[in-house]
């Protein structure tokens, strides 16, 4: 596959990195001779991933996209951090998913979550374009129950006809800067990153 269309998607997922606090090592202010392991860096606090049922044949795009996103998270000083990886589309109306986030140390295994998204989004076509939720229980465990400014938001989608519910619409636009959405358009995959304004089902 021409790989043209990932033409500066690198670059516009780097630049638009929020400054969060990271590892790093500098002189105390308050110790004389202590050094501080806190640092400024430009990474995402966490990744979620939303790939729409029957994508799962589909790894080529969404390897090449994971393969942009741990690189630009291993390249800075960001340590350990999450990714959640959804599907939606089904008949349910539910987000599936694996009960668990992929913790990611240093720059991760592309492969491994490719696999895992593959996986959960399956081969069978769905029957709805639909997002029910941005962020569902995924453990009694877990402390994070919702997508922040801070995170990035991966949509991988068949066509620009997803639409998201009522429900999700005021969560989606307030971290919509950081949403990257792709869309594989039969083997002519496109991407938009912090513009893109779904339709709004009102069914769900």
């Amino acid at each position: 596959m021409d790989k043209g269309w990932l033409k500066d998607l690198k670059n516009k997922l780097r630049a638009k990195a929020p400054a969060n606090v990271g590892d790093g090592v500098r002189q105390s202010r308050r110790v004389p001779g202590q050094c501080s392991y806190e640092a400024e860096i430009k990474a995402y606090s966490s990744v979620i991933c939303y790939i729409q049922k029957g994508l799962g044949e589909e790894n080529e795009i969404i390897g090449e996209t994971i393969k942009i996103i741990l690189d630009i998270q291993g390249s800075s000083r960001l340590k350990n951090y999450y990714l959640h990886p959804f599907s939606f589309g089904w008949d349910d109306n539910k987000l599936h998913h694996k009960k668990s986030a992929i913790s990611i140390i240093s720059r991760g295994n592309s492969t491994n979550i490719t696999n895992e998204l593959c996986k959960i989004a399956g081969s069978d076509s769905s029957g709805t374009s639909t997002i029910p939720a941005l962020f569902p229980p995924t453990s009694l465990y877990s402390k994070k129950n919702k997508a922040t400014v801070h995170d990035l938001l991966v949509f991988i989608c068949r066509d620009r006809s997803v639409m998201l519910s009522e429900l999700s619409t005021a969560a989606y636009n307030r971290a919509r800067r950081c949403s990257l959405w792709i869309f594989t358009n039969n083997d002519k995959p496109e991407w938009e990153f912090g513009t893109f304004k779904p339709g709004i089902a009102s069914n769900v």
